[in-house]
């Protein structure tokens, strides 16, 4: 099945070189650059949490309160995540005239989730510092003249 789908996509593309066609420009460049630099930022602090003691077990044991519910630091640093790696992208391929305003929305809250994580007492000063960071990052989100076309 696989095969079967990369030999297609490699029939088309060969046959779209030789009518001179281009594929599809990549829609919002900027955006898309915005969202792997976040997942990186991700990786970093769940890397140093993990190598300052703030193991996966204890950072589901570690609770805010946010629209007053309980959310572990795991569950919140999985929340952007999954807005980084599938919800924005999915976004930007299939975009129209709501897309980029979707994920601004998505953002502040994610933006609100991580600056509260960066106030949680009891967190090792390297993690906060890269929660900080994070923080810096998304509140950069690249404008609609920023993001190309």
């Amino acid at each position: 099945m696989t095969i079967t789908r990369y030999t297609r996509a490699f029939f088309k593309a060969v046959a779209m070189t030789l009518r001179g066609e281009k594929p599809p420009a990549i829609p919002y460049p900027a955006v898309q650059q915005w969202a792997a630099t976040t997942l990186t930022l991700i990786d970093r602090i769940v890397g140093q949490a993990d190598a300052s003691g703030l193991t996966q077990p204890n950072r589901q044991r570690l609770t805010l309160t946010i629209d007053k519910r309980e959310i572990d630091i795991d569950k919140a640093l999985q929340i952007v995540r999954q807005h980084a790696a599938s919800e924005y992208p999915y976004l930007l391929k299939h975009a129209n005239q709501y897309s980029l305003m979707t994920i601004q929305a998505t953002n502040l809250n994610d933006q609100y989730l991580v600056q509260r994580l960066v106030e949680l007492e009891g967190m090792p000063q390297e993690v906060t510092a890269l929660l900080s960071q994070l923080s810096a990052h998304l509140q950069a989100l690249p404008s609609e003249s920023d993001a190309g076309t």
